[in-house]
């Protein structure tokens, strides 16, 4: 676009001539004419433009501008080559465009949860044809753009491609890792992302395991990208292990990071029950725990002070003697470990009722007859009554002689 400002006096002035190139002339009618746009130029191309005045008579002296056009936006091919750090594109610019030099520019893809930190531009002379960005991340999305220039400056941008450059194993390991969640058979993780730049590509999951002390794993679990918390379980009780945390993407697993940890005690026993079978007596029954781990006993303890260490990692009831009828006991039982604590406690109550004590059969006046054998006996304290048993070829017969307090003998019936 031509601009000029017209004479002043117009006088006899008709119009306007421009020329530019050789032989290319416009004629423009108005002396009050001010601007005029040429079209069909070549891009890129220099333009000497001249312009005068038209009258009557003769033309004016011309007055001489010059321009050059910057070129226009050149073309990217759409599959870029790729190698672990490097892209390079290809394309091509305008016919009859004239170039001088191009700018590639490009940006990392920040889908991934990385920051455009990984960004950039370079110059290059000469004119577009291919260029190959070294320096890149491995396993990184780029998108890339082209300008090209010349002395009349920058011209407009090429269409954009996006290139990937080729995946790497992950060169860093998931940071901050913690235990939430220690029990004696499992372990929960959490931990951070891996560093953006040591990433090499993009991270789909993570491997998780927790090794015991020689090394052999004992439990593994693949987590989620989106997740990054875990649970390993089927671990043994009292038990150190290392546990580590490692991310995976396309090429590869990358380096762990470990947390040594030690799992609980064992588990306490279940089903605990307890039940008077004596006048100062208690049988405890209860459930090994499971899994049994490092067990090698139990503790049962009954009211103040009173402890019973019982050896035997599958042993399931123990009676308490010595008690005290008509007391009541609380009684609580724990699995124990060697060096370990002790797991928690699993308590049972149970009162002792006043069953009477045996009572003393006098073996030494017992009268007999063909028919009837007549005894006596003693009652202990708290006795109400009598319930006699007697055998006759391999039979049991029993009868309650009497419920009265003070009766201290009876006769067995004939049959």
């Amino acid at each position: 676009t031509v601009t000029w400002t017209p004479p002043s006096p117009l006088g006899n002035t008709t119009g306007y001539r421009i020329s530019y190139t050789t032989g290319s002339d416009v004629d423009i009618d108005g002396g009050s004419t001010n601007s005029y746009t040429l079209t069909g130029l070549t891009n890129g191309k220099t333009y000497t433009i001249s312009i005068v005045t038209t009258s009557s008579g003769l033309p004016s002296a011309p007055l001489v501008v010059t321009v050059s056009l910057v070129p226009s936006a050149p073309f990217i091919d759409s599959t870029p080559t790729v190698s672990a750090t490097t892209v390079t594109i290809t394309g091509s610019v305008p016919r009859d465009s004239v170039v001088t030099g191009f700018l590639v520019q490009w940006q990392r893809d920040t889908s991934g949860g990385c920051t455009n930190e990984d960004e950039g531009s370079i110059n290059a002379t000469g004119s577009f044809t291919s260029y190959t960005i070294t320096g890149l991340e491995e396993g990184n999305r780029y998108t890339i753009t082209v300008k090209l220039y010349n002395d009349a400056g920058r011209g407009p941008v090429s269409n954009s491609v996006t290139a990937k450059t080729i995946e790497a194993a992950p060169s860093g390991s998931p940071a901050s890792i913690t235990v939430g969640t220690l029990t004696a058979n499992s372990v929960t993780l959490q931990w951070g992302e891996v560093a953006c730049l040591e990433r090499n590509g993009e991270i789909t999951g993570y491997t998780v395991t927790a090794a015991n002390s020689d090394g052999v794993v004992k439990g593994t679990s693949s987590v989620n990208v989106d997740a990054r918390q875990a649970t390993i379980s089927g671990l043994t009780p009292s038990t150190q292990y290392t546990v580590s945390v490692a991310a995976v993407n396309g090429a590869g697993t990358g380096p762990v990071t470990a947390l040594p940890v030690e799992t609980e005690g064992p588990p306490p026993p279940t089903g605990v029950t307890a039940v008077q079978d004596g006048p100062t007596s208690i049988t405890v029954t209860w459930t090994p725990p499971s899994p049994l781990g490092d067990t090698t006993g139990y503790r049962i303890s009954y009211n103040t002070g009173s402890d019973v260490d019982i050896d035997g990692d599958s042993s399931n009831s123990y009676t308490l003697t010595g008690l005290t009828n008509g007391q009541t006991y609380t009684i609580s039982i724990v699995a124990i470990a060697p060096n370990r604590p002790t797991s928690s406690p699993i308590e049972a109550q149970v009162s002792l009722v006043g069953v009477p004590e045996k009572p003393t059969v006098d073996m030494d006046n017992i009268e007999t007859s063909p028919t009837t054998i007549t005894t006596s006996w003693s009652f202990p304290p708290d006795a109400t009554g009598s319930e006699v048993s007697w055998e006759l070829t391999g039979q049991m017969r029993r009868r309650r002689v009497s419920d009265a307090e003070g009766v201290t003998s009876g006769r067995l019936p004939k049959d």
